[in-house]
């Protein structure tokens, strides 16, 4: 026996209206397509009437009327509401024919479907006195066969349709929202897992960091320090600690000279505080791993502390609570191996700030740069607020220009002594004329 699935509140069973006397010998249920799971070999919709799901007696389902046999399925194979159906010798009014019937789903297939005397090929056939669709579908089922009379047919009035394979829509997947927390503005207690593993610790040598996260801090939104200050000399370079892409690269009121490195992953990490950048971090938004992308200074509101570079962590996971999503970067810090070796570019920065007081500490942090990295004479006089020009003091101190130098002062050198020969040579005449 076909193992029916009409799950709900219950299956009603309904006796037929009148006017329904057109349907003979046909066991079956009474029940809204849209009740339960409507799974069916056949299902009968009688004008202004409830569905009828045919109950098939010895694995047939069979749909007669006063005038005979109208519709047939010789084997019937339904799983219950699951929507997986196997009908074979399947027959409406003996002019619509198929050899299997296949519900996978919301999935139809048929085989050998022929409509009067041809193989059927579509999916839509008017014939006459009605229309047969393959795969119609509605909000709550399928059917692998659906036939609806334009007229009176075989004792059928016009506007009953036939259903044959029909299978239930699977309900939609609930969409559960994540409910994220909200910024607290104060310091996180967590320190979630990276997803990248391999980073390097920002500063390049044998540097440590000191534990300053969470410490109060009256300029900074929340009030509280976001990252670790690491104190090292100026001009020490500093490198990215994963390979990914760098953004926000200029002057920030509290950072100075900033920027931020996004890794692979999405995780991103804040340096503040620079005396100068690499070329290639002004020009090129993508970085290597230990490639180095700046140098320490104490830009903005470090300008009156110690050379420093202020490093943040802000996991992936955390970004939805903004710049309050910083975690303790210390535990990180300490597990990273450190770069004692890298290929160190001549500095560059990008535009000055336009503001003179910040102009003129930008522009000397600029020249300790420089001094630091051998790029200006030693007895060089500077003062605050003059504008360095970087490439023309770093070009004086290339090979080609300190060999050009040497030649010249050997040159002078030679000049010198010629003329000193000369002197004494016409001492010694004058001496020997006296």
């Amino acid at each position: 026996m076909l193992r029916w699935g009409l799950i709900g509140l219950g299956l009603l069973l309904f006796a037929a209206p009148a006017g329904a006397d057109t349907l003979r010998s046909v066991s079956g249920v009474r029940a809204p397509l849209a009740a339960g799971c409507p799974a069916a070999a056949m299902v009968v919709v009688y004008p202004k009437q409830m569905p009828l799901f045919l109950a098939p007696p010895a694995h047939k389902a069979l749909l007669r009327t006063s005038t005979g046999l109208v519709a047939s399925v010789g084997r019937v194979d339904v799983a219950k509401c699951s929507g997986n159906e196997l009908l074979r010798s399947v027959s409406l009014f003996g002019s619509i024919t198929a050899q299997a019937v296949r519900l996978v789903g919301t999935t139809p297939s048929i085989v050998g479907l022929q409509v009067g005397s041809r193989a059927a090929v579509g999916n839509r056939f008017p014939l006459g006195w009605g229309t047969l669709v393959v795969g119609e579908q509605s909000a709550k089922y399928v059917a692998a066969l659906s036939l609806t009379l334009s007229r009176e047919h075989e004792g059928l009035p016009e506007g009953t349709r036939i259903l044959v394979g029909v299978g239930p829509i699977p309900p939609k997947p609930k969409v559960y929202k994540i409910k994220r927390k909200k910024a607290t503005h104060r310091p996180l207690t967590v320190t979630p897992k990276l997803q990248v593993k391999k980073l390097v610790f920002p500063v390049v040598g044998s540097i440590t960091a000191g534990d300053s996260y969470g410490g109060p801090r009256s300029d900074v939104p929340g009030g509280w320090h976001h990252g670790d200050d690491i104190f090292a000399p100026i001009g020490t370079p500093l490198v990215a600690v994963a390979s990914g892409t760098v953004n926000r690269v200029g002057w920030e009121r509290l950072g100075g000279w900033r920027l931020w490195v996004r890794d692979t992953a999405g995780d991103e990490f804040y340096y503040a505080h620079m005396s100068g950048y690499a070329p290639a971090v002004l020009h090129s938004k993508k970085v290597t791993r230990g490639e180095v992308i700046g140098f320490v200074g104490n830009t903005g509101d470090a300008y009156t502390t110690p050379p420093h570079v202020h490093f943040e962590i802000h996991p992936r996971k955390l970004l939805h609570l903004g710049y309050d999503g910083a975690v303790d970067p210390t535990t990180y810090l300490d597990a990273w191996p450190h770069v004692t070796g890298a290929t160190v570019p001549r500095p560059a920065h990008p535009r000055l700030p336009r503001t003179p007081q910040l102009r003129s500490e930008a522009s000397h942090v600029w020249h300790e740069l420089l001094a630091a990295r051998h790029l200006l004479p030693p007895k060089q006089v500077w003062k605050p607020g003059t504008p360095v020009d970087a490439g023309a003091v770093a070009a004086r101190f290339t090979p080609q220009a300190r060999a050009s130098s040497s030649a010249s002062l050997v040159v002078a050198a030679g000049l010198g002594l010629v003329a000193l020969l000369g002197l004494a040579g016409a001492f010694a005449y004058r001496r020997r004329q006296g």
